[in-house]
């Protein structure tokens, strides 16, 4: 490329990316048509003369959101970038940019159901001014700190300005006896009726294989822990388990008190927020069974997903 050729070319691409200005007035300045501007532009890309760096914002890794959104069908998904993989590591990651999927989501007037564990927590600390809405807990506790689960449901409502209603229960009970007593409760009973009404629910995934979740835990029956187990369950929401390929099953539903697969598919939107080690095969069984809308999840967790 003659010397003059490359001195208009990189004059006309410093022009045109770094000034800002158009191509009819470096048209006027070089006593050409814009067309030929435009060439000269091009050729200052073909000939090594321009040198682009972007540098991308932390937070949100868009590329691999969009990857995962298009494998699984999702209506949105939010890969976080993450400076490490332990698991407190990624729920800190998680919770802001659940946060704000959730502002996005939610309109005013909504009814809201939050589930509760560890990765909720981070959630709802990091929910500021959400639009005006009730919030209700979508299942009982599990976790061994059911002070912290129980004030997640109140921390929502207080973002929001509206009503919290709560389930004052464990989330599974030794027997459907004891279960069916709990649920008629009138403070439950009333909370359980408007999981019908639910209009956006925001849910943690937990994995049985390999055991990460606050439900395989705490579960007290061990006989039914280990035939679940055998019929290839890898992970749940609430108390609804998922199996490899994305069926459902609700072998849990008599000694559970928590949102039903029914209740959670009249929802406008289902939030899964999940990540961290060993999470990606429960994490694919959850999406694969179509109850998720949106997913928030970590880099490494997406690139598995993606393998």
């Amino acid at each position: 490329m003659a010397l003059l050729r490359q001195t208009e070319s990189a004059y006309a691409a410093k022009r045109f990316l770094v000034d800002r200005a158009s191509k009819v007035t470096i048209a006027s300045e070089l006593g050409m048509s814009r067309f030929r501007v435009a060439r000269l532009i091009d050729e200052a890309y073909e000939n090594g003369l321009v040198d682009v760096k972007i540098s991308m914002p932390g937070g949100v890794d868009w590329e691999l959101s969009s990857a995962i959104k298009e494998q699984f069908g999702l209506a949105s998904a939010s890969v976080v970038q993450v400076t490490a993989q332990d698991a407190k590591t990624v729920r800190s990651a998680l919770g802001p940019v659940a946060a704000q999927v959730l502002r996005d989501e939610l309109r005013d007037g909504d009814l809201l159901g939050v589930s509760v564990g560890r990765s909720m927590l981070d959630v709802a600390l990091s929910a500021r001014g959400l639009p005006h809405c009730d919030v209700v807990q979508l299942t009982g506790i599990a976790a061994p700190d059911p002070a912290s689960d129980q004030a997640i449901p109140d921390i929502m409502a207080r973002a929001s300005g509206g009503s919290a209603h709560l389930l004052h229960s464990p989330l599974t009970l030794p027997d459907p006896t004891i279960a069916a007593a709990m649920r008629s409760r009138p403070i439950n009973r009333r909370s359980l009726a408007k999981l019908d009404d639910l209009d956006i629910a925001i849910v943690t995934i937990g994995s049985w294989d390999p055991p990460q979740s606050q439900l395989f835990e705490t579960l007290a029956d061990e006989e039914l822990r280990r035939r679940i187990l055998q019929t290839g369950v890898l992970g749940e929401v609430g108390a609804t388990l998922f199996l490899g390929d994305g069926r459902l099953s609700e072998d849990l539903a008599p000694v559970a008190i928590a949102v039903s697969v029914a209740q959670l598919a009249r929802a406008r939107s289902v939030i899964a927020v999940a990540g961290g080690p060993g999470k990606a095969r429960a994490i694919r069984a959850a999406l694969l069974s179509d109850m998720v809308s949106s997913l928030v999840t970590d880099g490494p967790t997406a690139r598995e997903l993606l393998r």
